[in-house]
C-alpha cells in the first residue's frame, strides 16, 4: 500500500516541478528522488525509476489542454482508457476517459459522435443528483482522441464487492438499490437512458462514518458504438440487457429498470439471473424464459415477500409490466426499509447455494459461464461469503483449494503468490528433480513459481492467453490446462508447429498446413487446410470476439471471423513466423521472416498503419491489455517492448537463464513469461525486470 497522506501532500508540487518518471507497478507518476511509489508502495528498481518518455502508455506524465496533469491509468474498457488526473489549476484530482472514435464509432461519422457526446455532456451537467458521477467537459486532443473530465471516485465497483464478499445482506443490497434508483430517476427525467447498467457501472464509496454512497458511471459514453441512433440496436452487457435490449428494439427508461432489477438479483444471489456459456443462449433467456424466484436461487436467508415480488415485477418480460418509473421502485423500497421485513432469517446450513465463479472466467466474450454448486454442511465452518475472500484458505499444495487467486491462474490471470502458495512452492519443488539450473533459479529469488501445471514429458512448446494454457511435449502430445486441470487433447502424427488456447481447447498449427481444433470434451476437428499445404507458424485466438487468425510459411494470413463462418485469405506476404490479436479483437500483429513485424487494424487488414525490425527471429508476440504494448519474444531469449501506435522499441529484457517458450500480459497488465522444466511449467514475473530494462 501507498502512503496516501504523503501523496497528497506530494500533489501540491505538481504545479510548480512535472514528475518525470513513473511506477512500472502501478503507473503513477514518480519524482527521480522517491524511494517508493506513494500510490502502491512498490520500491524504487535497482537503477532508478523508468522515465516517462520511455513509458509503456503514452498519456502518462501528458499534460492535457495545458491544465490536467496525467497521473495514473485507473482503468481500461473496450471504450477507451480512464486516467487520474490532477488540476494544475486548482489542485484538484479529476478522473479523464480518453477515446478513440477511429476504433469505437464503428464506421460512424466521428464528427457526429462527438457533437452528440458533447450534447449528452451537457445535459448530464445539468444533473445535481449525487449518485451520478458528473461530467464537465470534452477535450479535444488530436487525431481522433477526446478526454471526458469527470469527478474522481475511490472505490471498488459492486461487481468487486460481491465477487470478494459474497452477496450483500439484504437491508446493504435495498440500500444500494435506493440509492442508483434515485440517480437513474433523475437522469430519466430529463430524457437520459443510461443501456448499460451492470455491477461493474456502479462505485460503491465508504464514507469515513461508514455508510455506503453509490456512484453511477458512464452516462453519456455508453452509445458510443451504436452509431448515430440513439433507439435502434443491441448495446449494453448481455448478462444484464433487457429483452427490448436483447430483440434491438424499441428502448426508454423501463429498459433501464429491467437491467436494474437483474443488478438487484446479483447483489442478493451472487449471480446474474441467468447463465450460459453461450451468448446467444443468455440473450434468449432475457426474452423467453422468466427469471428464476430469488428464493429459489438464494438458500441461506429468507427473501421477504415484497422483496420477491419486486425484483419479480423489475425482471417483467413486458414494459408494461414493469414498474413504470423509478420512484415506483423508490416507493417499494421506502417501504421495505421501513417496514421491519429486511431482518435476515437464515436457512439451514445443508442446503447447497449456486455461486457465479469468478468474472475472469464467466465476463461474456472472455470465457465460459457456469454456476457452481457448493455443498455446505452442518459441521462446516465456512460460509459462502468466504468462497468470494481471496486467500481463505491455507494449501498444502499448489494446485489445491486455493482456487484460482493465486494458483496456477496467478500468471494467467492477474495475482501473484501468497504466503501460503509460497509454502506449497517450495513443497513442490521438493517433488522435481533437483537440476542445478533449478536450484540456481529457485535461490535467486528472481521471481519464478511454479504454476501447478505438469505434464509426463519435457514440455516443447507452450502458449497462454486469457482462457488458459496450451502445451506441447516432444512426441506430440498436446494439452489444455484452465490452471486447475490438465487435460490432453490431441495427438499429433506430425511437426505441430504452433498452438493457441481458446475456451477449453486448443488451436494447433501443423505441417500440412492445416488448423485443428481440439477441446477436452469433443473430438479434434480440422478447421481448414492451405492448398499448397504450407507449414502453419502463426495462430491467434481473441477470447472477446470469437475471430482466429492463422499465417503459413507462403506468406498469408487466413481468418475466421467467428467459429460458424469460413475461413478466408486475408493477406499475402513474406512467411508468417506468429501472429498476435489485442484482447477486444481491434488490431493484429504479423511477425514475418523478413524480421519485420506489422501491425493492422482489424478493419484496415490489408494496409499496416505501423511497421518495424527486430534483431532476430520471432518466437512469439502478445499485446498488453489497452492494446498499447506489443511483447516480442526473440530466439535469443530476449523480449522487446515496442509502442504499437508508433513501432518504437521502449526496452529490451535479457532472460538467457529460463529459456522462456512464450510470454502474456495478465489481466494486470503484467508481462508474464513461461518456461518448462522436467514437464512442469514455470512462471517468471518479468514486471519486475522492466524498471531495469534496456532500452
Amino acid at each position: 500500500m501507498g502512503d496516501r497522506q504523503a501523496y497528497d501532500r506530494r500533489r501540491k508540487e505538481f504545479a510548480n516541478r512535472l514528475p518525470s518518471h513513473y511506477c512500472v507497478r502501478c503507473s503513477a507518476v514518480v519524482y527521480p528522488e522517491d524511494t517508493s511509489c506513494l500510490d502502491c508502495g512498490a520500491a524504487e528498481p535497482e537503477g532508478s525509476w523508468p522515465t516517462i518518455q520511455d513509458g509503456f502508455d503514452p498519456w502518462i506524465g501528458r499534460v492535457l489542454d495545458g491544465r490536467y496533469l496525467v497521473t495514473k491509468r485507473v482503468g481500461q474498457g473496450a471504450m477507451g482508457s480512464v486516467y487520474r488526473v490532477e488540476s494544475l489549476a486548482i489542485s484538484r484530482e479529476f478522473a479523464i476517459k480518453i477515446i478513440n472514435f477511429k476504433q469505437t464509432s464503428s464506421g460512424a461519422d466521428p464528427e457526429q459522435i462527438r457533437s452528440r457526446l458533447q450534447r449528452e455532456i451537457e445535459a448530464i451537467s445539468r444533473l445535481r443528483n449525487p449518485h451520478v458521477v458528473p461530467f464537465y467537459e470534452l477535450l479535444e486532443l488530436f487525431d481522433n482522441f477526446v478526454g471526458i473530465v469527470m469527478d474522481f471516485v475511490s472505490g471498488q465497483t459492486l461487481d468487486e464487492l460481491v465477487r470478494r464478499d459474497g452477496p450483500l445482506e439484504l437491508r446493504r443490497a435495498v440500500t444500494v438499490l435506493r440509492q442508483i434508483a434515485n440517480g437513474l430517476h433523475e437522469a430519466h427525467e430529463i430524457g437520459m437512458i443510461h443501456r448499460d447498467v451492470k455491477p461493474e457501472n456502479m462505485m460503491l464509496e465508504v464514507m469515513p462514518a461508514g455508510d455506503d454512497f453509490v456512484h453511477v458511471l458512464d452516462f453519456g459514453i455508453v452509445r458510443l458504438d451504436d452509431g448515430v441512433s440513439m433507439t435502434k440496436g443491441f448495446l449494453g452487457t448481455p448478462l444484464y440487457a433487457s429483452p427490448e435490449q436483447a430483440m434491438a428494439g424499441e428502448i426508454d427508461r423501463r429498459s433501464d429498470i429491467y437491467s436494474l432489477g437483474a443488478v438487484m438479483f446479483f447483489l442478493l444471489s451472487g449471480r446474474p439471473p441467468f447463465v450460459s456459456d453461450n451468448v446467444y443462449e443468455i440473450l434468449r433467456s432475457h426474452v423467453r424464459t422468466p427469471a428464476p424466484r430469488l428464493s429459489d436461487v438464494v438458500k441461506d436467508k429468507t427473501i421477504p415477500a415484497l422483496l420477491e415480488s419486486l425484483v419479480a415485477d423489475m425482471l417483467a418480460k413486458n414494459p408494461t409490466q414493469r414498474p413504470q418509473t423509478l420512484q415506483d421502485v423508490i416507493k417499494k423500497v421506502d417501504e421495505l426499509l421501513y417496514s421491519g421485513a429486511l431482518h435476515e432469517v437464515p436457512k439451514k446450513a445443508t442446503e447447497s447455494t449456486e455461486i457465479l465463479p469468478d468474472r475472469r472466467k464467466t465476463q461474456l466474450g472472455t470465457g465460459p459461464i457456469k454456476a457452481v454448486s457448493v455443498q455446505k454442511s452442518p459441521a462446516s465452518e465456512s460460509s459462502e461469503s468466504d468462497f468470494h475472500k481471496e486467500d481463505s484458505g491455507d494449501s498444502s499444495s499448489f494446485v489445491s483449494t486455493e482456487r484460482d487467486h493465486t494458483g496456477p491462474k496467478a500468471a494467467i490471470f492477474k495475482r501473484y503468490p501468497s504466503r501460503s502458495s509460497v509454502r506449497a512452492m517450495v513443497d513442490e519443488s521438493r517433488e522435481l528433480n533437483r537440476t542445478l539450473i533449478f536450484d540456481r533459479i529457485r535461490q535467486s529469488n528472481t521471481g519464478v513459481f511454479p504454476l501447478g501445471v505438469k505434464i509426463e514429458r519435457p514440455i516443447d512448446l507452450c502458449a497462454a492467453n486469457e482462457t488458459g494454457v496450451a502445451l506441447t511435449d516432444e512426441l506430440g502430445h498436446i494439452y489444455y490446462s484452465d490452471g486447475e486441470h490438465v487435460t490432453e487433447v490431441y495427438k499429433a502424427k506430425q511437426i505441430v508447429h504452433r498452438i493457441c488456447p481458446i475456451k477449453n481447447g486448443v488451436l494447433i498449427g501443423l505441417q500440412d498446413g492445416s488448423v485443428v481444433r481440439a477441446e477436452t470434451k469433443k473430438p479434434p476437428v480440422t478447421l481448414f487446410q492451405e492448398v499448397r499445404q504450407n507449414p502453419v507458424r502463426g495462430i491467434a485466438y481473441c477470447d472477446h470476439t470469437g475471430m482466429a487468425l492463422a499465417g503459413a510459411d507462403s506468406g498469408k494470413v487466413y481468418v475466421q471471423r467467428s467459429a460458424q463462418s469460413d475461413w478466408v485469405r486475408l493477406q499475402d506476404g513474406p512467411p508468417v513466423l506468429g501472429l498476435a490479436i489485442n484482447r477486444i479483437g481491434s488490431i493484429f500483429a504479423v511477425a514475418r521472416k523478413t524480421q519485420e513485424i506489422e501491425v493492422f487494424n482489424v478493419s484496415s487488414p490489408k494496409t499496416p498503419f505501423v511497421r518495424f525490425s527486430v534483431p532476430c527471429v520471432v518466437e512469439h508476440l502478445s499485446f498488453s491489455n489497452d492494446g498499447h504494448l506489443l511483447a516480442v519474444l526473440l530466439e535469443n531469449d530476449t523480449i522487446a517492448i515496442h509502442m504499437v501506435l508508433t513501432g518504437k522499441r521502449l526496452m529490451i529484457i535479457k532472460e538467457d537463464v529460463h529459456h522462456l517458450r512464450t510470454v502474456f500480459f495478465n489481466s494486470d497488465n503484467a508481462l508474464t513469461g513461461y518456461f518448462g522444466m522436467d514437464g512442469a511449467l514455470f512462471g517468471v514475473d518479468l514486471q519486475r525486470e522492466m524498471a531495469g530494462a534496456k532500452t
